[in-house]
């Protein structure tokens, strides 16, 4: 795995997204995918991978998963294996319902 610059692995936390950085998941034949939009990796094993991305946290999960590359600078992960699912999961993404009642 090539690493530029990688965060101390840490526990999932929510987070507010960030629409001023862009993000796209590009996926090839269920076997490879192109992540940008990165901010850290939280996890990454065999059958799950976890990270904080500008829209939210993201789980990737299937098996033989690696993440082959992280460039945090660039703010990019690309993951090889047998992917099953990617999807977002704790904080929504955009303003919280009381929010946007009370403008």
């Amino acid at each position: 795995m090539e690493i530029r610059k990688m965060n101390k692995l840490t526990k999932d936390k929510d987070i507010t997204p960030d629409s001023n950085i862009p993000s796209a998941i590009v996926l090839t034949d269920r076997k490879n995918a192109n992540i940008t939009g990165i901010l850290e990796l939280y996890s990454s094993g065999e059958t799950e991978i976890k990270a904080k991305t500008s829209l939210g946290n993201l789980k990737i999960t299937g098996q033989n998963l690696k993440p082959e590359r992280l460039d945090l600078d660039a703010k990019v992960l690309d993951v090889s294996g047998e992917i099953e699912s990617l999807s977002y999961y704790g904080t929504s993404a955009g303003k919280s319902w009381l929010k946007r009642i009370f403008k």
